[in-house]
């Protein structure tokens, strides 16, 4: 037990039958004809059942999550609340080991979070005024010097077998709470993860599941860590409608793991990021690699001895759309440049295609290769296009890179084929392209729920077209 504690034991009428402090051992009292005792010892509570003679064993203890410098995925899996109900915010954070310093925790909610600035008037801003076991978050912790820091968590552990709600065509954040160290197949069972999810995303890996006609593949490196108690975990569903969901104690408990961080590339890393599955030879000598963009490592990974796939977080925030992306190297005695020299896999052509990689595509991943003699193709005019959000409410992005200028017309129309937009028309140069289609149509009007086409014709040529679904 950590500090001073007062501890209440009620009996049938809810009035305290004693209260004790860490220096009592064991406390003695007859209240109400009922006769509890209380033994302290090496941080639990034993007590007497009322006239029952089995006994109640408390564990007292403090939990204690470790957190980064910088961000931390993270969820509270033991707060002071019944249930799930929501803990206020501030005094949890309160309890981070360098606290009073900046901080930031962001939810999936949009915009919405709580800040702490120790020179602000009032030093808490932000709406995120409560917090659940059940949700994850995203903590930043601005404090240059500490290399990790912790933070105590007081109160009930939430149940195990408790249900989340997991909401279509968004990322849903959620805590894993528990104690098992597990890893994916375990913590959500083989069938239903097949069946139910499209992404599952963590801290510092990402498996994408990728089709190819009715086959798919989990897209991965295979350099997976557990879950562990009080990770966040993002999920993407494949359903249209919500579904509950509940963490599968498989009694498969994992040993910790780690990700092999660089020793060559340094960057900083951000809220987010995008995963690149970078392809090598067996026999390549690399030994790190990192994504470039406006003259900065904005990311890098390591490469172990026979790796033939390594996954490379690129944390891309700020960096603006349009901006070309290169590769560097290091094989332990020198730097190489891959600039425009890789392969990138095209899924709606299902092979590889010889371009340049842009921030701001809007894209979940990229697959990009580094072998040597593989085939490829070099689209003429126009490279990957795709909608995204797709379903979607408010509004959705159609992405797609011009590979030469040219005569370019971009169209939505509704399934009886009649033209409602036009989003872009006219000559345009080589690069990347995000449209903003708001769900209107050309008089500014929203259009109703249902299925939609998006065409894109270069001169007199349909090169691309695809299906839209508005929903809500």
């Amino acid at each position: 037990m950590k500090s001073i504690k007062t501890i209440f034991l009620f009996g049938l009428f809810l009035f305290p039958l004693f209260t004790i402090s860490q220096n009592q051992s064991i406390v003695n009292k007859d209240y109400l004809g009922i006769k509890n005792c209380l033994l302290i010892e090496e941080n639990k509570l034993f007590t007497s059942n009322q006239s029952f003679s089995n006994i109640s064993v408390i564990d007292c203890y403090t939990d204690q999550l470790d957190l980064y410098t910088g961000w931390t995925w993270v969820s509270f899996p033991r707060l002071e609340r019944v249930k799930n109900s929501p803990s206020p915010t501030e005094p949890v954070l309160e309890r981070i080991e360098c606290f009073p310093v900046e901080l930031e925790l962001w939810e999936d909610y949009p915009f919405n979070n709580k800040i702490y600035d120790p020179i602000g008037i009032p030093p808490w801003t932000g709406f995120l005024n409560n917090i659940e076991s059940t949700s994850g978050y995203k903590l930043f912790i601005n404090e240059p010097g500490y290399f990790n820091t912790s933070i105590d968590l007081y109160g009930a552990k939430l149940d195990h077998d408790t249900e989340m709600t997991l909401n279509p065509i968004q990322e849903n954040w959620i805590g894993y709470f528990l104690e098992e160290t597990q890893y994916p197949i375990d913590a959500f069972g083989e069938e239903w993860m097949n069946e139910n999810l499209y992404m599952i995303k963590t801290q510092f890996w990402t498996m994408i599941k990728e089709y190819n006609g009715n086959e798919f593949r989990w897209v991965t490196d295979g350099n997976i860590t557990p879950f562990k108690y009080g990770d966040m975990i993002i999920l993407i569903t494949e359903e249209n409608e919500t579904i509950q969901f509940q963490w599968n104690n498989s009694g498969q408990a994992a040993l910790s793991a780690s990700i092999p961080q660089p020793e060559y590339f340094s960057y900083e890393e951000k809220a987010d990021y995008i995963p690149f599955y970078v392809e090598f030879d067996s026999t390549s000598d690399i030994r790190e690699i990192a994504v470039i963009a406006e003259g900065e490592y904005k990311g890098a990974a390591v490469r172990l001895e026979g790796d033939t796939i390594v996954e490379l977080n690129a944390y891309l925030q700020g960096t603006p759309a349009g901006a070309p992306l290169e590769f560097e190297t290091w094989n332990g005695f020198k730097a190489s440049n891959v600039k425009d020299n890789y392969l990138v896999f095209d899924r709606q052509l299902q092979t590889n295609v010889k371009r340049q990689i842009y921030a701001g595509e809007n894209r979940q991943y990229y697959v990009i290769s580094l072998r040597e003699g593989e085939e490829f193709s070099i689209p003429e005019n126009i490279s990957e296009a795709y909608c995204r959000p797709n379903p979607f409410t408010g509004e959705t992005t159609i992405t797609f890179r011009l590979n030469k200028s040219q005569n370019t017309k971009v169209e939505i129309f509704n399934l009886s084929g009649k033209s409602i937009k036009t989003l872009m028309e006219g000559e345009f140069p080589a690069g990347l392209y995000n449209l903003e289609w708001k769900g209107e149509n050309s008089e500014g009007k929203k259009v109703i729920e249902g299925v939609y086409f998006y065409r894109i014709n270069c001169g007199d040529e349909e090169v691309v077209s695809g299906k839209v679904v508005k929903i809500k």
